[in-house]
């Protein structure tokens, strides 16, 4: 197994964005590291907030199955670790979502012709992961941005929530999350408060504090995320702004 299986894994914790250190540089500046043990926390938090976004663009861009999906993706994350695709960003030249999708197509796209040509007897030939698209690509998503930023956002938020259930539990506030989780991750229409209240058998009023609390930590671990996943302030700004509507304080 190579490299970069070994540091995503199909068992990578989705949670492990949340242990890169938020005091030093970014987990995207971290992947040029000279220091191998930072680069490969950097290159483990980013996995754990890309790989879901990338499986799923891959399935509705490409039409993929699940496993399909699941292999391509995997291919692309170990070939961008081993070769530096990722690590030779230029926050200057694109968002990093958009380098690594456009990486990503690359690479689906030279994975489906090397297939087409092995079953027509020929061999492979390698296509960079950021080479000219325009011919191999499927039919256009309407935008592709907007969709892998769309999934992106649910895989942080994911990250999140896993991420303020293990404080909770670490903390020994279980009743927190269970009333979070009841209310705020509900499907459809929610229990009210009393409700809750009732069923828990505490005061309305706690309840009330604690979805508050709740909401407040989980607000604070995605900006957490955005500060590991984002270059500079700038960025880690206009994140925060487009996420939760507001800037960071």
């Amino acid at each position: 197994m190579c490299a970069g299986h070994d540091i995503i894994g199909t068992h990578a914790n989705l949670s492990d964005v949340n242990r890169f250190p938020t005091t030093r540089r970014s987990a995207v500046a971290a992947l040029g590291a000279a220091e191998k043990p930072e680069r490969e926390r950097a290159w483990s938090a980013l996995a754990a907030a890309y790989f879901p976004p990338a499986r799923a663009y891959v399935r509705h861009r490409w039409n993929a199955d699940p496993e399909e999906a699941e292999d391509l993706v995997q291919g692309f994350f170990a070939s961008a670790y081993e070769h530096g695709f990722i690590a030779r960003f230029d926050h200057r030249k694109a968002r990093f979502r958009t380098w690594l999708r456009v990486g990503l197509d690359g690479w689906v796209a030279n994975a489906r012709r090397n297939t087409a040509r092995l079953k027509r007897g020929g061999g492979a030939v390698h296509v960079p992961l950021d080479a000219d698209l325009a011919e191999v690509l499927p039919a256009p998503l309407e935008d592709a941005d907007a969709w892998f930023d769309r999934e992106w956002a649910r895989t942080l938020f994911a990250l999140a929530v896993d991420a303020l259930r293990e404080r909770c539990e670490a903390r020994g506030q279980a009743l927190r999350f269970r009333l979070f989780e009841r209310h705020d991750l509900a499907e459809g229409e929610p229990p009210s408060y009393r409700e809750l209240a009732e069923a828990e058998g505490i005061p309305v009023t706690q309840v009330t504090n604690h979805l508050a609390a709740a909401r407040r930590d989980l607000r604070a671990l995605v900006l957490e995320q955005l500060r590991a996943l984002t270059v500079d302030d700038e960025e880690f700004r206009a994140e925060a702004r487009r996420l939760l509507g507001a800037d960071p304080s």
